[in-house]
């Protein structure tokens, strides 16, 4: 009995301390509630049923609740509206209606601690539109090869499923491999049309048993032009895809093209296609195909579709992209333990439940990822909270993830919990269609005291590394600390944040790690307790201390002036300067003679120039920043070479004269020596207000320009102007010196507006290298006198900087002869001119809109280069070629000129593209080619002559080499060369051996067979011989043998006519009439004779 009661005693003891742990730990062991069935999206027909299910399950009993979003009230349960909720959760729908039906749902879950909240699910009404979005308009016509794309959509739910028609007949991706028809998107592909697709093609849209027919649109195919350029019939533009899917491009021209493409992000970097992307033709070459679609590849795609047979090019317009990848999200909360003698530790953990005191703190955290950026939505009991307001306890951070950047972190905390805070809590990632909700989690709010936050935080040691803070415990606590955690970050960027976790009995702490030299941290601590923690302690602001920097100075570079050298740089990345720089030190080595000079720029500047220099000379240059406590690593050394002579030294200065000048504009011109003139790249103008240097402007000017206006100046003002030539030799290049300066006044104010500008200017005759320039004369008042006018004009190219030449023209012209330009050119030409008045002095009018012009081709003036000349197989030779550089128009042909040793007089082949293949080429000691280039004008140049050598005797060419195409004379190509060639003679050894040893070889076959030969004719002899020694005999014998002997005697008697024996031959016709099996017999005897002798002769042959 009494171990009963000891067994019992100890049973409740036990099971009050479990609940004793239970309760301290914080854990609330029940489960929330778990959603068994969400409603999930569907499409229902109009006037029809439709029931809704939504099921969960928890401890305690479950209420359903519907919502509709963007409308707060709740459907009841009233069975006698047309939606209403029934009795196990369901959200039923009597009829139907699109209008008011249609949206965005989700139930809720109650139970006795909060609700909890549903997936959202879309309701959707079938039906289609009664006019087709997009259809094919117009006519098409394209190129056989080109490749048709037409789209037809209509708005449809589900969506409608579209094939197409041509003359009213279906068109069968079974039938045609070249067709392709999207039934979803409503897209037709032709790859590689024909003439016999021409037609008139329509589609047809099926929805549920109704038909809609689009317009007609004609097609029509012709036989390919190649010199058209390609027109792009269709490119994708917005294109919508989803992550982990895969994406097909298309586009389609009017003729055979291939496309290249290429990526850039969505900060605008240009780059190459992501690393799986892979471009794969499917069937064709004008579909490209990107497997497993990431939310990286979001942004432009550019594509260019050039033409297979002239090789233009042309530019698609950009294609966005934009991937979406549904929402998804996981959650956890950061939960604190603490063991007696040890310092608290940071747990994260995934629970169900969880205790907060009143006034506490709940943190958790969670992953969300999705494209585009979801909405975070937080959820209490199934209603949102509204977060990050000023004042507010509750607060969200997001920031990306370190393990993967497409992953996003979201941090929430809820401060000063309050009672009503109870119940269940939701993390919802939101988008327009979609939605993703964590588990949920039940908040249980106590009472229990919640500790004081220390006070007094102080740093008492800081360095580069290392902050040793202090603070003092407060001495009010009910419940007291246990340990404490300091939460420190860097100012300039909060979402980083690094802790630190001590115990009670320490009040100082030394923080070294995570710190950077000259950097300002935020410090909080927080006192802990069993439950909670405290609120922050004030915030502490601290600065480390300074260090040497530990990166050197970004983007050195070095530039050659004269004599001297700048070195330039940027400024040391911040997060690596480690304080504040005061000068930099820069290292200046002559590789030479090893001589070192050190400089010190001032922290501010951002280039140094070094004049102390060595002319053709080889230095060392490298740079390191500085702070106050020391010098940071130098960058990488890079050479520079200094020039032999001083370019100001070696070029005369400019001869500068005014020509006009009137109240707005001074008219100047200079001259420039004939030994300048080899070496001049340009000219540098500048001009100021005399005295005024602030207001200094400098142009940069052609080579080719004489003269020049400046216009827009102030009236009566003194101009300082100067003006010098830019060279450029084979050792440097810089300015020359400068022409004497001229001082020049501007005349007085203006009395007269500024002329009109010309009204018409055209173009009369325009030939390859020259045009006619004619234009409007303009209405002069009687006050004013033309005197010139002044004709600009320059080259249209790449180059922004281009050359203007400027003509004076005599006033009584209009219009003038441009010369010396060059052939199938684009130029920019306008037209100006000056008129005298005595009040004003001579004025300049505006120019006229300026004309486009291009001339008219010319031949070549240049030659194509000979690239490759190869041999592809015996008798089949391979000539690729690069272009002519002055091509002076688009080349039509291209004419090859070629023939080999054999042959007397040259081959011609013509061919559009830069390489040909050309056959049945007699193998020779040598093959020689040249080419010459053709536009619409006529024949180039050729080309230099490529001489391929042949040094092995045999069908192949090994060798080449280039004669001028004036100089080689293909009858005496170096055939003695050839000849003299050591391979050669080897050859001819080797032949005369080979046929010694054939010779041989027949001479002692032809004594085998003779040999053979004579074994056989004794062997027959001596056979003839018994047969006649037994006929002599009056020995009956039978019939077979008898004839046997007679056919042996009668061979024997053939082989000795010459002797003149016979052997009864009258016995012999008489055997024959006997027996005729007796004949075959011996027959096959002696044709099994024939056949031994023969394999005898074989074997002694082999042998």
């Amino acid at each position: 009995m009494g171990n009963c009661r000891t067994f019992f005693i100890t049973t409740l003891a036990f099971e009050v301390i479990i609940c004793w742990f239970l309760a301290n730990a914080g854990a609330v062991k029940q489960l929330p509630i778990q959603f068994l069935a969400e409603p999930e999206d569907v499409i229902v027909t109009k006037n029809s049923q439709f029931t809704w299910n939504c099921n969960a399950s928890a401890i305690n009993h479950v209420t359903i609740e519907w919502r509709k979003k963007g409308i707060m009230d709740a459907f009841t349960d009233d069975t006698e509206r047309r939606v209403f909720v029934t009795r196990h959760g369901a959200l039923h729908f009597n009829k139907i209606r699109a209008d008011k039906d249609e949206g965005i749902y989700y139930c809720l879950a109650k139970d006795q601690y909060g609700s909890i909240r549903s997936r959202f699910a879309k309701l959707q009404v079938s039906r289609m539109s009664k006019e087709f979005d997009v259809v094919p308009s117009g006519n098409v016509t394209l190129y056989r090869g080109g490749q048709l794309h037409l789209t037809c959509k209509i708005k449809a739910v589900p969506l409608a499923q579209i094939w197409w028609l041509r003359n009213k007949k279906n068109l069968s991706e079974s039938e045609d491999k070249r067709i392709i028809v999207n039934r979803l998107s409503g897209n037709l592909l032709i790859k590689n049309m024909k003439l016999r697709d021409s037609g008139r093609y329509r589609c047809v849209a099926l929805h549920q048993d109704r038909k809609k027919f689009s317009p007609d649109v004609s097609v029509s195919v012709h036989k390919l032009d190649k010199t058209a350029l390609p027109i792009i019939l269709y490119s994708p533009r917005n294109v919508t895809a989803f992550a982990n899917d895969y994406l097909v491009l298309t586009v389609a021209a009017n003729m055979p093209v291939y496309v290249q493409w290429s990526f850039s992000n969505i900060a605008g970097h240009q780059k190459q296609p992501p690393i799986n992307y892979r471009p794969i033709p499917l069937e064709g070459q004008n579909q490209h195909y990107i497997r497993n679609i990431r939310t990286d590849h979001n942004g432009m795609w550019t594509c260019t579709v050039i033409a297979i047979h002239n090789h233009k090019s042309v530019k698609c317009p950009p294609t966005y992209l934009e991937v979406i990848s549904p929402p998804q999200i996981s959650c956890h909360i950061r939960h604190f333990t603490f063991k007696l003698g040890t310092t608290g530790t940071i747990k994260i953990i995934n629970l169900t439940s969880i205790v907060r005191p009143v006034g506490g703190v709940l943190s958790y955290e969670c992953k969300v990822n999705g494209q585009p950026r979801p909405k975070i939505v937080w959820l209490h009991n199934g209603n949102p909270i509204h977060y990050n307001y000023q004042s507010s306890r509750h607060q969200i951070s997001r920031h990306t993830g370190s393990d993967n950047r497409n992953d996003e972190v979201v941090s929430f905390r809820m401060n000063q919990i309050e009672d009503n805070d109870k119940g269940y809590y939701q993390i919802g990632a939101v988008m327009e269609d979609w939605s993703s909700f964590s588990i949920p989690f039940i908040l249980t709010v106590e009472e229990h005291p919640v500790p004081n936050p220390p006070q007094n935080l102080r740093s008492i040691k800081v360095t580069a590394y290392a902050v040793t803070l202090a603070w003092d415990a407060s001495i009010s606590n009910l419940n007291p600390e246990i340990y404490y955690t300091i939460d420190f970050w860097p100012i300039d960027d909060p979402t980083l944040i690094y802790s630190k976790t001590t115990s009670r009995s320490e009040e100082s702490v030394l923080i070294d790690k995570d710190l950077k030299p000259w950097r300002e941290y935020v410090f909080v601590i927080k006192a802990w307790n069993f439950r909670t923690a405290s609120r922050p302690s004030n915030k502490l602001i601290v600065r480390t201390a300074e260090d040497a920097p530990t990166a050197p100075p970004r983007t050195v570079k070095l530039m050659l002036i004269s004599r001297s050298f700048i070195v330039k740089w940027e400024r040391v990345d911040p997060l690596y300067e480690n304080g504040q720089i005061v000068n930099y030190i820069i290292s200046c080595t002559e590789i030479g003679t090893g001589n070192k000079e050190i400089y010190r720029a001032p922290s501010y500047s951002k280039d140094y120039k070094i004049t102390d220099i060595t002319p053709n000379s080889k230095y060392l240059v490298k740079i390191a920043a500085a702070t106050s406590v020391g010098v940071g690593p130098f960058s990488r050394p890079l050479e520079i070479k200094t020039s032999l002579e001083h370019i100001r030294d070696k070029f005369a200065p400019l001869d500068m004269q005014i020509l006009y000048i009137n109240a707005s504009t001074i008219t100047f011109t200079w001259e420039i020596g004939n030994r300048s003139k080899r070496y001049l790249i340009g000219y540098q103008l500048d001009y100021r207000p005399y005295g005024l240097a602030k207001y200094k402007k400098t142009l940069r000017l052609s080579s080719n320009a004489l003269n020049y206006s400046l216009v827009g100046l102030q009236s009566s003002t003194e101009y300082d102007i100067s003006i010098s030539g830019i060279y450029k030799t084979a050792n440097e290049s810089g300015y020359g010196p400068s022409a004497e300066r001229i001082i020049s006044t501007t005349l007085g104010n203006v009395s007269i507006s500024t002329p009109n500008k010309i009204k018409k200017l055209y173009t009369n005759v325009i030939e390859s290298k020259s045009l006619t320039v004619a234009w409007q004369r303009p209405m002069i008042a009687d006050t004013i006198t033309l005197t010139r006018y002044l004709l600009s004009y320059r080259p249209i190219t790449r180059n922004i900087n281009s050359s203007l030449m400027i003509i004076n023209v005599e006033k009584n012209a209009n219009s003038t002869i441009i010369h010396n330009l060059n052939p199938y050119t684009s130029y920019e030409i306008w037209v100006s001119y000056f008129v005298y008045s005595k009040y004003s002095g001579e004025l300049s009018s505006q120019p006229t809109k300026s004309i486009t012009v291009k001339t008219k081709q010319d031949v070549p003036e240049s030659a194509p280069i000979i690239d490759v000349v190869e041999e592809l197989s015996p008798g089949i030779m391979s000539v690729a070629w690069n272009a002519p550089k002055l091509a002076n128009g688009i080349i039509t042909m291209y004419k090859i000129r070629y023939r080999t040793q054999s042959d007397l007089d040259w081959k011609i082949e013509t061919t559009k593209r830069n390489r040909i293949t050309l056959k049945h080429i007699t193998p020779a000691k040598f093959f020689e080619c040249t080419i010459a280039a053709a536009t619409t004008v006529g024949m180039g140049p050729s080309s230099a002559i490529k001489i391929i050598l042949n040094e092995t005797d045999v069908s192949s060419f090994n060798s080449s080499q280039t004669y001028p195409a004036t100089t080689v004379n293909s009858k005496t190509v170096t055939r003695n060369v050839v000849l003299q060639s050591p391979l050669t003679i080897v050859g001819i050894i080797c032949a005369g051996i080979c046929t010694m040893i054939l010779l041989a070889i027949a001479i002692l076959y032809t004594i085998r067979r003779y040999n053979v030969n004579a074994q056989v004719k004794e062997v027959s002899s001596k056979g003839s011989a018994e047969n006649s020694k037994k006929q002599n005999n009056v020995t009956p014998m039978p019939s077979a043998k008898f004839q046997e002997q007679n056919s042996n005697s009668k061979n024997t008697t053939q082989q000795s006519i010459g002797n003149g024996s016979l052997i009864k031959e009258t016995q012999y016709n008489e055997g024959k009439r006997t027996n005729e099996k007796e004949t075959k017999s011996a027959l096959k005897r002696k044709d099994s004779m024939s056949n031994l002798s023969i394999t005898i002769h074989q074997n002694n042959l082999s042998s």
